[in-house]
């Protein structure tokens, strides 16, 4: 009996530890707490003042929050991300829609990359919420942000940009932008409404002419690709016929999608190659598919173009 007792207080006592979080959680905020030195006390303040439907969402991004945030973001940030994120999830159809894991993992966080931390939820809250205001479908949510995200942010693609891994202010305050930047203001934008978005992106094309970064989302159970310059429709872009000669497992010419959470293997951040903490899945073989498919359907309608080459 006396047993039995003990272990029921030691069940309560882990289950109060962290009241109105998932027990699933609870070991993994014991390991992110011990690693956070000075810093631990300011998220676990965020997640016992977090509401009760959000506990769940503060609880995973600490959980799986990279060490170098774990000791330095700040409360502030993180509780404006949350709050701001369940505001978007609470007003729009689709985003009510999202699974857990989805939102988790490809709405809540507070990063794409490793750019710099900061606050740009509420601002790009906002700033596109009236854009998709009045949109029926995530789809029409999707293009409406995509369409008029270069008017709204005035950020243009330039190489004289500072860094490649900019933050949004760090881009808008400079009028430009990489290709990663780029992908980051369009993820954030997108996430700031409610659409699931993460960067995706290769180190290397296959002709070795350098890396190439984008955005993703997430619509009715699929991923599909766009950037920051919009084609006419999802999974269309300049770089498609590229994407579809890449390789699965190929360290330098595989295509990758970021991960808030662990996956699979890093994300290749050409701009520092040390750097091992943004998760990645090696989606190749989604782009490749696509690509098959692609033409398959030209060769089917009789869409190819015959050159010949005459030489003198």
């Amino acid at each position: 009996m006396k047993h039995l007792l003990l272990v029921i207080c030691i069940a309560l006592c882990s289950c109060s530890q962290y009241p109105g979080v998932s027990p699933a959680y609870h070991p993994l905020l014991d390991e992110a707490f011990s690693k956070a030195g000075e810093n631990a006390e300011n998220l676990k303040k965020v997640l016992s003042d977090a509401p009760a439907e959000q506990k769940d969402g503060v609880a995973f991004l600490i959980a799986y929050m990279p060490e170098r945030d774990l000791k330095s973001l700040s409360a502030d940030i993180l509780s404006e991300n949350v709050e701001y994120a369940y505001k978007a999830r609470n007003q729009f159809s689709w985003a009510q829609a999202i699974p857990d894991s989805i939102f988790f993992n490809e709405v809540l966080p507070y990063a794409c990359l490793n750019e710099t931390r900061e606050m740009w939820r509420k601002d790009f809250f906002e700033r596109f919420s009236p854009y998709v205001q009045n949109c029926q479908t995530i789809f029409e949510a999707i293009d409406s942000v995509n369409r008029n995200i270069r008017d709204e942010l005035l950020v243009d693609y330039n190489t004289k940009r500072k860094r490649p891994d900019q933050s949004p202010s760090e881009s808008i305050s400079q009028g430009m932008a990489s290709c990663s930047g780029l992908s980051i203001l369009l993820t954030d934008a997108l996430r700031a409404v409610g659409i699931p978005s993460r960067v995706a992106g290769t180190p290397n094309w296959h002709d070795n002419r350098g890396n190439h970064n984008w955005s993703e989302v997430w619509a009715e159970g699929q991923w599909y690709f766009t950037e920051y310059y919009p084609d006419k429709q999802l999974n269309r872009a300049w770089f498609f016929a590229d994407a579809g000669k890449s390789t699965k497992g190929d360290r330098q010419h595989a295509i990758y999608a970021a991960s808030f959470k662990p996956a699979e293997t890093s994300f290749p951040l050409v701009w520092n190659r040390k750097i091992n903490y943004v998760h990645a899945y090696d989606v190749t073989d989604r782009y490749t598919s696509l690509y098959k498919e692609y033409m398959s359907e030209i060769e089917k309608q009789d869409r190819h173009v015959s050159v010949k080459l005459m030489m003198y």
